[in-house]
């Protein structure tokens, strides 16, 4: 039933020729799976894994056939609840001591999709050179983890940072807003300061003005971009938009 959870082919050897054998071929085979037995060799593929009722005359024939229940419903849950691809399920929950990590983010931070991606492309990047690490806790807690995304998400560090935050405080126990506080990646201009390069930015690139009442977004857009640039990252995005929306109109009058 393991072999569900993993992505792709698995290869199970010395497998006995016992009835129990023949029915989990049937019902892998029932759930859309590719099964190769030869000899005491069997080669599943989960490729096209999908959910479908295993009928009693098959479950009968399986002592373990709850099992399948468990590992199926461990991945519908990430895809049907969680509303996560189906790739994603499988990555997730193809390790234990993964999905635990994940539930754990879950029960501090609820974005699904935002834990998933960090998990997947940072920590388990990190995880391959460390092939003996069981917890992802001892890469990054989940804690600090969380703290990286709640400091994305409203906007007081911007993605680069975020990555640079992360490779700061891996197998450390440093606290993750203390440390970008150190680095000097949080919003630390006044509403003032901010007034004045938003100012500045518009005095020095008057064409876009033009444009505002045809592409507002974009002319926004085009301005936040200039105000993070001159103050390196330190001003608030959203503050600074609110702020280009609020001078802006001043200037069409002119």
């Amino acid at each position: 039933p393991a072999s569900i959870l993993a992505d792709g082919k698995s290869v199970i050897t010395n497998v006995p020729n016992i009835s129990d054998r023949d029915a989990l071929i049937d019902i892998l085979e029932i759930l859309n799976c590719d099964v190769k037995l030869n000899q005491d060799i069997i080669e599943i593929d989960t490729t096209h894994l999908k959910n479908a009722l295993i009928d009693e005359e098959h479950s009968k024939k399986l002592t373990s056939s709850y099992y399948f229940m468990g590992a199926l419903l461990g991945r519908e849950k990430y895809v049907e609840i969680y509303n996560l691809p189906l790739y994603d399920a499988k990555i997730l929950t193809n390790e234990k001591f993964v999905s635990d990590y994940f539930e754990e983010c879950l029960n501090l931070y609820n974005n699904p999709k935002q834990i998933s991606n960090w998990i997947m492309t940072e920590l388990l990047k990190v995880l391959k050179d460390k092939p003996n690490c069981e917890n992802l806790n001892e890469i990054i807690t989940k804690e600090n983890l969380v703290s990286i995304l709640e400091l994305l998400d409203s906007k007081q560090i911007t993605r680069p940072n975020s990555k640079i935050l992360f490779e700061n405080i891996c197998f450390t126990s440093k606290n993750a807003k203390d440390v970008a506080k150190e680095l000097g990646m949080l919003s630390s201009l006044s509403d003032e300061e901010i007034k004045d390069f938003v100012k500045q930015v518009i005095n020095t690139n008057p064409d876009a003005i033009l444009d505002f009442e045809k592409n507002p977004n974009k002319v926004i857009m085009f301005y936040t971009g200039k105000v993070m640039a001159l103050t390196k990252g330190k001003a608030n995005p959203i503050t600074t938009q609110s702020f280009i929306k609020e001078i802006l109109p001043n200037y069409l009058k002119k």
